[in-house]
């Protein structure tokens, strides 16, 4: 057996989950925050997902996007409370480590029980995953208070991920030069 080291987010949606359009928007934009981040999903359920990533730091910076996807939609439209995730690394059967198997295994389990011990719009990670991060530079780490569940316990110190919510991130600035020069250098081509 091969093992392969996978890092696992599971989400858990929070709030009123009875508008079936909401979900249906919230699990559409999750797959696609996993899906560009180089993950992919495992397993699906109305109030969350889980997913595997080969990339620790992408595991984590989905787990933000995640956080501010939701946190604007919940803003926007309302109706959800905010997201608990939970993220964990570990090794997993190599044959099992992007399908289904995958929600099975042991550190996708753990990555459950973060999930759960996370509050609302917290993303919860193990001393592995902070390790594995490192000092990347567009990601920061708290650490949280001394767990005191012995399934916590034996994830050794636990941190959460600092996030900023999507409009206070600076915006993006287009300056458009003289359309005409462009269009007949070749540089762009009118928009039809």
């Amino acid at each position: 057996m091969s093992l392969t080291t996978t890092t696992f987010v599971w989400t858990a949606l929070i709030g009123d989950l009875t508008s079936a359009d909401r979900v249906v928007q919230h699990r559409g934009r999750s797959w696609a925050v996993v899906e560009a981040l180089g993950g992919s999903v495992v397993r699906d359920a109305p109030d969350g997902l889980v997913a595997a990533f080969p990339s620790t730091t992408q595991a984590v910076r989905a787990g933000i996007a995640l956080q501010q996807v939701t946190e604007r939609d919940s803003r926007l439209l309302g109706g959800v409370e905010g997201l608990r995730i939970g993220i964990h690394s570990g090794d997993v059967d190599g044959g099992a480590a992007s399908g289904a198997e995958a929600a099975e295994s042991n550190v996708a389990f753990l990555a459950r029980d973060l999930c759960r011990g996370a509050e609302p719009g917290q993303v919860v990670v193990s001393e592995v995953v902070r390790q594995l991060v490192g000092s990347v530079l567009d990601i920061e780490f708290q650490a949280l208070p001394a767990a005191h569940d012995p399934a916590m316990v034996r994830l050794g110190p636990l941190s959460h991920v600092l996030w900023r919510p999507l409009d206070a991130l600076p915006s993006i600035s287009v300056v458009v030069a003289e359309d005409s020069v462009l269009v007949r250098a070749g540089v762009v081509a009118p928009l039809r």
